[in-house]
């Protein structure tokens, strides 16, 4: 329970977290409670004699700095954003995210793109790609978005994606 969490790490650093810092803590560790602590313990430092510890001491003082984001990560991949997706990929590496586990996803977003190319393609109603897709409204956006950020449409990098599954799963490579 994180609630009891909080309690106990604002008794031990002697320390309140002021509005939003617990939450963001989380975010910005991924919700690895020894990355909250460890954050948290860097910022009541920081603070001082200062009683609180607001939300942005954790920003600045967050060990993940806000990289371990596993949607921000695929979506930067999808959008070919190279350096900020290589930046996410190690911190959610080093945050112990399983290479297996972002794989995953990164071939979901890219069968979803692929999916989607094909129903403009198909010329169905823009109204029903959310329900065809299986995602809210507010994805399909970003699956344009990223769909606009590819030259050669998603089979390029399902193609890359199938090659880096089989390299994982036989010991000979990585994902990045």
């Amino acid at each position: 329970d994180w609630t009891k969490w909080r309690g106990y790490l604002e008794k031990k650093l002697g320390k309140r977290l002021g509005p939003n810092a617990w939450e963001r803590s989380l975010e910005e560790a991924g919700h690895a409670l020894s990355l909250v602590a460890s954050d948290l313990e860097r910022a009541a430092l920081y603070v001082g004699n200062r009683p609180d510890i607001t939300e942005k001491d954790v920003m600045e003082f967050s060990r993940s700095g806000g990289w371990t984001d596993l949607f921000a990560f695929v979506d930067d991949v999808a959008q070919r954003k190279k350096t900020p997706a290589l930046l996410r990929y190690h911190a959610l590496v080093r945050a112990g995210e399983a290479e297996l586990k972002l794989l995953s996803l990164l071939v979901r977003q890219f069968r979803l793109m692929d999916k989607l190319s094909r129903l403009v393609s198909a010329g169905a109603p823009e109204n029903s790609f959310a329900s065809e897709l299986g995602v809210p409204p507010f994805a399909v956006s970003k699956f344009k978005t990223a769909l606009s950020r590819q030259p050669h449409g998603p089979e390029p990098g399902l193609r890359l994606l199938a090659e880096t599954d089989y390299l994982l799963k036989t010991g000979k490579g990585s994902l990045f």
